[in-house]
């Protein structure tokens, strides 16, 4: 479990750790597309719940760091910035 006084100071200091690639509409298509397996966390700074979530997301990324490039890629997409995405976004495995 992540300290609380941890999740404040990293939701007041909007410092991303581990290795979450912040995602946007010139890289989301290629990253997606490049790995096996991307968890993306939609996310927006004034959301409490977008907050709590972000170091916790973080320090889950950390654990997959060792992985050989392309299994496994973390990423966080600003959902105010990038507008472009819609709300609800399906995505499926293809053999």
């Amino acid at each position: 479990m992540v300290p609380r006084s941890l999740l404040v100071t990293t939701a007041l200091l909007g410092v991303v750790v581990g290795n979450v690639v912040q995602l946007d509409s010139s890289n989301f298509d290629t990253i997606t597309k490049s790995n096996e397996v991307v968890f993306v966390n939609f996310y927006a700074d004034w959301c409490r719940f977008s907050q709590m979530l972000k170091p916790i997301f973080a320090q889950a990324s950390e654990r997959f760091q060792n992985l050989p490039q392309g299994k496994v890629v973390w990423g966080s997409v600003d959902a105010d910035a990038q507008g472009i995405f819609p709300s609800h976004i399906l995505f499926s495995l293809v053999a």
